[in-house]
């Protein structure tokens, strides 16, 4: 009977990414295979199993069907116990190998992720880190999906789904040009800016945190420019198009990308911090390598907060 026929680990590799790509030949192209051979392999699969995966859409390009959906979902599960099985062995050879997929919020990467990488890599040469940045929607699928191991975001709120290990708590500062009338100032008034344009960081989670806590100060920022990036709100900024709030730490950030300084104030009124936590599926067991990452991220984000 077709649905007895074996099918391996690699088939269903293949069919994820295209189930992710929802195209054969982006699908090829990320797992470097000619598309031919994509194709035969995703045939094939259909032939085994005795469905059909994939419906074509014009305009969305391939399409899960029912049966395709289910076979998605329980791949992820699959893989994800294929990994547990991996790790409980290399636990007990008392090995210090493997990968861990870290995810990572898209404005913390550039700051954090390099330094994590590098210093963690030193110490322990034989574990690889993936990064995999994100917005928080995307980061909470990643986990979901079981892409990611674990994840590091601002804290989300209460979730019964997520456990959170708190990382730092970020106090909300002014970032401004060096050349702001208010650049010279060590603390500002949010009152200083009102006939300043605000640029606005146009992220979810993090333009709602930001738009909550003017309110609860009874400030009506003027918006002049919103962005998804970062960087790009630091270089507007820089150019002194108006000023921005952020809950970054200003350790060294001092300048943008073209070479222009900037200048970080703290603020007069008492705002709320905003938590960075990891972030991990309460359900599912990590290895003990991911621990291993988690206590030497927090060490060394503690120390260079102490040295600055």
């Amino acid at each position: 009977m077709p649905y007895l026929e074996s099918f391996t680990l690699v088939q269903l590799k293949y069919f994820m990414a295209v189930a992710e790509h929802k195209s054969m030949t982006v699908a090829s192209g990320a797992l470097h295979l000619s598309q031919s051979t994509l194709s035969a392999s995703i045939l094939k699969l259909e032939k085994q199993l005795d469905v059909t995966l994939f419906i074509r859409d014009a305009r969305k390009g391939l399409k899960l069907t029912n049966e395709g959906e289910l076979l998605l979902h329980e791949s992820y599960k699959l893989f994800a116990q294929v990994r547990t099985l991996h790790d409980k062995i290399l636990e007990q050879s008392g090995s210090e190998y493997g990968e861990l997929n870290i995810g990572c919020f898209s404005s913390f990467a550039p700051r954090y992720m390099p330094l994590l990488v590098k210093s963690f890599s030193r110490e322990f040469p034989h574990l690889r880190i993936n990064i995999i940045e994100g917005t928080l929607e995307e980061l909470f699928g990643y986990l979901s999906e079981r892409k990611c191991d674990l994840v590091i975001c601002y804290d989300p709120g209460d979730n019964a789904e997520y456990e959170k290990i708190l990382i730092k708590s970020n106090t909300p500062k002014i970032l401004v040009s060096e050349n702001h009338q208010h650049a010279l100032k060590e603390k500002a008034d949010l009152a200083d800016f009102i006939d300043d344009p605000m640029i606005m960081l146009d992220i979810p989670h993090s333009r709602d945190y930001f738009q909550r806590i003017l309110s609860a100060v009874g400030s009506q920022p003027r918006i002049g420019f919103t962005t998804n990036n970062y960087e790009t709100l630091r270089s507007l900024v820089a150019h002194n198009l108006g000023y921005a709030i952020t809950t970054q730490d200003a350790t060294s950030d001092q300048l943008s990308y073209d070479d222009r300084k900037l200048r970080y104030l703290d603020i007069r009124q008492s705002l709320p911090p905003i938590n960075m936590v990891f972030l991990k599926l309460r359900v599912l067991p990590l290895p003990k390598r991911v621990y291993i990452f988690i206590q030497h991220a927090l060490t060394l984000l503690q120390e260079r907060d102490l040295s600055s």
